[in-house]
């Protein structure tokens, strides 16, 4: 729950490492930073689903090229490097993103598990 204090704005950035507040909802970029800044065990876990469902987006990048382009046998070699398994690791080993294959996943948890030792124990499947 929030406090008093971050409600009125006096506090900045992520509360959550540093104990002041016992839950967050917040998106898998901030995984480094309470990672590597939480005092205390933690866990995460989806969004619950209710009635409607699960409304929640995704945030891994989602790739277009412009149906106008003039070099359009590049850029989809291009798309297709930054869709791949191996880009995907990369961005895994770069910025702990999820990877939008999901044959890397696996590869993404043993990724952030070695390079953030604090999620040894973090739930990190789906």
């Amino acid at each position: 729950m929030a406090q008093s204090m971050q409600v009125e704005g006096k506090w900045s950035g992520s509360t959550f490492p540093t104990g002041l507040i016992a839950t967050a909802e917040d998106g898998i970029s901030t995984l480094r930073t309470i990672a590597q800044g939480a005092k205390f065990d933690f866990d995460i876990m989806h969004v619950p689903q209710g009635p409607a469902g699960r409304a929640v987006l995704g945030t891994t990048d989602g790739w277009a090229m412009f149906k106008g382009s003039k070099a359009k046998p590049e850029a989809w070699e291009f798309l297709k490097f930054i869709s791949g398994a191996d880009y995907c690791v990369i961005q895994a080993e770069e910025s702990n993103q999820v990877p939008v294959r999901k044959s890397v996943l696996a590869n993404w948890q043993k990724i952030v598990r070695e390079k953030l030792p604090k999620l040894q124990s973090v739930n990190l499947g789906s």
